[in-house]
């Protein structure tokens, strides 16, 4: 790839949801995400890849990387995409394939 395509490229990442603010609240269980711009993600840790078995003490160690765009979870050593979670991906293709075989089918 030339200089311009990577530089576009990282330009047009920075364009999309990225990530202020990050941290596990242990009283609801869940992972909050502020977004730049103001939008919240909240995230049951049970639903993402990497982060199923995880102790609250583990999600309590969380890093905001450069940018907004991932974040780190050391003693987990664990990486999430901020993009694809605002997104809805929650893990890898086969990963989330398998999760939606064995939920059962939500009521209409």
């Amino acid at each position: 790839m030339d200089y311009e395509a990577a530089r576009e490229q990282g330009e047009a990442r920075l364009r999309g949801p990225r990530a202020e603010s990050a941290f596990f609240d242990p009283a609801c269980g869940r992972l909050i995400i502020g977004l730049i711009g103001g939008a919240l993600l909240e995230l049951a840790p049970s639903d993402v890849q990497g982060l199923e078995r995880a102790t609250p003490a583990e999600l309590a160690e969380l890093e905001l990387e450069p940018f907004g765009l991932a974040l780190h979870f050391p003693k987990l050593n664990a990486d999430l995409y901020v993009p694809a979670l605002a997104q809805g991906v929650l893990g890898s293709a086969s990963w989330m394939a398998d999760r939606a075989r064995r939920r059962p089918p939500a009521d209409l």
